[in-house]
């Protein structure tokens, strides 16, 4: 007969459970808990399965994987240990300095990767502009060495025959301006008679424009005084007057031309002996065209 192993307060039972057939007695464990049969318990739809849990502990150990991965738990240095080919788990190689060795000697590369063909095409492209920063004189400035020795001239280029043939147009047409032109000749008749009395010749290269000539004879009247240049021995006269009185100057404002060998000239007419006779002239010079 069983014992009461408990302390009675109140009515003492006995309770029984239906098995489905018999009515059966509900045990305790040594310590009073009640004991319940789960191996067979019908678990509810929301209830912890052992499925479950293996699926929550296959994520869990990708977690350990991950945490195991970095070279410590408190930085974010990550150490990755292994790698796959194929279906086979392999180690990763890394040199003494920690650094990942890797053989890309057969690795097939992406759509759009560089190539040796693409950087050749580059070092081809980037040495023209290496070319052209030599090309400076200097690097740090702006002054461009070009060699134009060979060079073909375009059709309407500036050449030294078209610059000679522009500088002799307007030389022809235009005003310019060498230096001041001026002189005074004098001269004592010895013995009476005519004189022609001359300047000094103009020198090559240059076109003397004399503007004014002024001649007279001091001491006694002339039957004429004319006034001109002298080519080459020959009188080209300008202007002229007939019967002028002593010390009376006679002049003329009429432009003259001279070019090279050419004297500005004066012609005494009727002097009588030791008379002093004068002219002076006066303009500018200018170069001659080539």
């Amino acid at each position: 007969m069983s014992r009461v192993l408990a302390e009675v307060a109140g009515k003492l039972a006995t309770w029984l459970g239906y098995d489905g057939t018999d009515f059966r007695n509900v045990h305790v464990d040594a310590d009073g808990d009640l004991q319940v049969d789960v191996l067979t318990t019908a678990m509810s739809a929301l209830a912890a399965t052992a499925a479950n849990q293996a699926t929550m502990i296959t994520a869990l150990e990708l977690i350990d994987d991950l945490r195991n991965a970095l070279h410590t738990v408190g930085t974010d240095e990550l150490r990755v240990l292994v790698g796959v080919f194929g279906a086979t788990w392999k180690g990763l190689h890394v040199d003494a300095a920690g650094d990942l060795q890797a053989d890309v000697l057969s690795s097939a590369l992406p759509t759009g990767a560089s190539t040796s063909a693409n950087q050749t095409t580059m070092i081809t492209a980037l040495q023209l502009i290496d070319d052209l920063r030599n090309a400076l004189v200097t690097v740090g400035t702006d002054e461009l060495r070009v060699s134009v020795l060979s060079s073909a001239l375009p059709a309407l280029a500036a050449t030294s025959t078209h610059q000679l043939t522009q500088i002799a147009k307007f030389q022809d047409q235009a005003f310019t301006y060498k230096r001041q032109i001026y002189e005074q000749v004098t001269h004592n008749k010895v013995g009476a008679g005519h004189y022609t009395m001359t300047g000094a010749a103009c020198p090559a290269d240059t076109v003397w424009v004399i503007n004014g000539i002024m001649a007279y004879d001091w001491q006694t009247a002339l039957g004429a005084l004319y006034l001109g240049l002298d080519k080459a021995g020959v009188q080209y006269w300008h202007a002229g007057t007939g019967a002028i009185a002593a010390k009376a100057a006679y002049n003329t404002y009429t432009p003259m031309i001279l070019v090279e060998g050419d004297k500005v000239a004066a012609y005494f007419y009727g002097c009588s002996d030791g008379d002093a006779l004068a002219m002076m002239y006066n303009g500018y010079a200018m170069t001659l065209a080539p």
